[in-house]
C-alpha cells in the first residue's frame, strides 16, 4: 500500500512538471510561426519590388535605345545640312567672282560707268541701246549647245582674229569682248562639272578595336580622299555630288588567343545595304571578309561601315592593312 502511494506521488509530480515545461515550448513555437509569417510577407514584398524594378529597367533601356537612334539620325541630318551649306557657300563665292569679273569687263568695254565719289547709286549701263545689245548677246551665248563650248582654243582664236579683221566698229569690239567672256565662263563651268567627277577615297584602320552594337568603324588612316568627302573623325562619307558610286569594305581578323568575329554592315542614311561576316575558328588564324556595292546617292547622303553586334572585334595594323573602306564616283 505504501509502495502504491509513493508511485502515484511520483507520477503526479512528473506529469505536473511536464505540463509546466510544455507551456514555454508552445509559446516559443507560436513566436516562431509568427516570425515565419512576417518573413514570408517580407519576401513577397521584395519579389514584388524586384519585378517592378525590372519593368522600370526594361522601360528605361528601351527609352535609351530610342534616344540613341534619334541622336544618330540627328547626327546624320547635321552632316547632310553641313554639306549643303558648304556647297551653297562655294557657289556663292564663285558667283561673287563671276560678278566681279563681269563688272571689270563691262567697265573696260565702256558699257558700265564707274561709280563716282559721293554717288550712292549703284553702277548702271551707259545707254538703253548698249543694255539691250548686251542682254541679247548674253542670252544667245548662254543658250549655245555644249558642243560649241567644247571647241578647241585654236579655232576660237582663229574665229576671233577673223572677226577683228572683218569688223572694226566700237560696238562690235565690245560685243566680241562680251562673247569671249561668256565663252570663257561656260568653259570654266564645263571644266568644273568635269572636275567634280574626281571623288574617291581609300582609308584603313591601323589598330585593333572591340565594338559595341551598331558602332561606326572609324577608319583613321587616309590613303586617298579626293573631294574631301570622307571624315576620319566620324568615319562617315558625305556625298559631295549626286550620282552613281561604288563602295567596298573589308574587315580582318587575327585573334591570337580567343577566336572572335564581326558582322559588319554598309549603311546608307541609317539603312543597311550590304553585310559581311568574318569569323575565325581557331586562335592565330588570319582571315579577311568584305563586300562591294554600286549605289546611287544624292548630294548630302551619308555612308559608313558599322559593327552590328556588341563584342565584335576588328584587326587593324599599320603594317598589315586588313580593315579598309573605299568609295569612288562613277558617273552622274
Amino acid at each position: 500500500m505504501v509502495l502504491n502511494l509513493c508511485f502515484l506521488f511520483i507520477l503526479y509530480v512528473y506529469i505536473d512538471k511536464g505540463f509546466v515545461a510544455g507551456e514555454p515550448q508552445n509559446n516559443e513555437l507560436h513566436r516562431m510561426m509568427e516570425r515565419l509569417e512576417v518573413l514570408e510577407k517580407q519576401q513577397q514584398d521584395s519579389l514584388s519590388k524586384i519585378k517592378s524594378l525590372e519593368r522600370t529597367v526594361r522601360s528605361q533601356a528601351k527609352q535609351i535605345a530610342s534616344q540613341a537612334r534619334d541622336f544618330k539620325d540627328f547626327e546624320f541630318i547635321v552632316h547632310k545640312h553641313r554639306a549643303r551649306v558648304q556647297n551653297a557657300y562655294e557657289r556663292s563665292r564663285l558667283n561673287k567672282n563671276h560678278i566681279r569679273y563681269f563688272r571689270e569687263v563691262l567697265k573696260a568695254a565702256g558699257l558700265l560707268k564707274k561709280k563716282k565719289v559721293g554717288d550712292k547709286k549703284s553702277p548702271h549701263i551707259a545707254s538703253d541701246e548698249h543694255e539691250n545689245k548686251s542682254q541679247n548677246l548674253l542670252s544667245v551665248e548662254s543658250n549655245r549647245p555644249q558642243a560649241t563650248v567644247a571647241t578647241s582654243n585654236v579655232n576660237d582664236r582663229e574665229s576671233i582674229e577673223t572677226d577683228d579683221r572683218r569688223h572694226g566698229t566700237k560696238h562690235q569690239r565690245q560685243a566680241r569682248i562680251l562673247r569671249r567672256t561668256v565663252v570663257a565662263n561656260e568653259r570654266l563651268a564645263a571644266g568644273k562639272r568635269q572636275g567634280s567627277e574626281g571623288i574617291a577615297f581609300t582609308v584603313y584602320l591601323d589598330h585593333d578595336v572591340d565594338f559595341g552594337a551598331h558602332q561606326t568603324i572609324k577608319f583613321n588612316q587616309i590613303i586617298t580622299n579626293e573631294g574631301n568627302g570622307y571624315s576620319p573623325h566620324s568615319g562617315v562619307f558625305t556625298c559631295p555630288e549626286g550620282g552613281m558610286y561604288m563602295f567596298s569594305f573589308f574587315v580582318g581578323q587575327n585573334d591570337e588567343t580567343v577566336p572572335r568575329g564581326i558582322v559588319a554592315e554598309l549603311m546608307v542614311n541609317s539603312k543597311n545595304v550590304l553585310d559581311t561576316v568574318v569569323d575565325s575558328h581557331s586562335p592565330g588564324q588570319d582571315i579577311t571578309g568584305g563586300n562591294v556595292a554600286v549605289i546611287r546617292l544624292n548630294q548630302g547622303d551619308v555612308v559608313w561601315v558599322d559593327s552590328r553586334f556588341a563584342g565584335n572585334h576588328a584587326e587593324g595594323s599599320a603594317n598589315l592593312k586588313l580593315t579598309s573602306f573605299s568609295g569612288v564616283y562613277l558617273f552622274p
